[in-house]
């Protein structure tokens, strides 16, 4: 647990500027992005996202290649696998859809980063690995 909490501080700080705040405010982000979908001239709301998924899925790799060092990973890919912004925006909806489902109040109110650490741990857990 205390590697979690550690890896979701540096999540956090690390990518505070590229995301969307709360689940809410990411939520309204994405629908604007799907919704400006082929519009000419609508690309930021995808440009947005695009790149708040890319920049956690980088800091994601940092942040899981320290706590390695120490013994102490929280996701493991496969072997040749890359991670992609698209992978972590997925593992980001699936988490916040398995909350919602699950009657959580909170959803709206938590942080997106909260969802990409605990769904990338679901994900791709390290129990296999030797």
């Amino acid at each position: 647990m205390k590697t979690y909490t550690a890896a979701l501080v540096t999540l956090l700080l690390i990518t505070s500027w590229a995301k969307a705040g709360n689940v809410e405010s990411y939520l309204q982000l994405i629908k604007a992005a799907n919704d400006s979908e082929g519009k000419k001239g609508t690309n930021y709301p995808r440009l947005v996202v695009d790149i708040a998924h890319q920049t956690m899925s980088d800091t994601m790799m940092f942040m899981n290649a320290m706590a390695e060092r120490k013994g102490a990973s929280i996701f493991c890919l496969p072997k040749n696998y890359i991670l992609s912004g698209a992978t972590v925006g997925d593992v980001i909806m699936s988490e916040i859809k398995a909350a919602q489902k699950e009657g959580n109040k909170e959803v709206l109110s938590n942080s997106v980063e909260l969802y990409a650490v605990v769904g990338m741990a679901k994900s791709f857990p390290c129990n296999n690995k030797p």
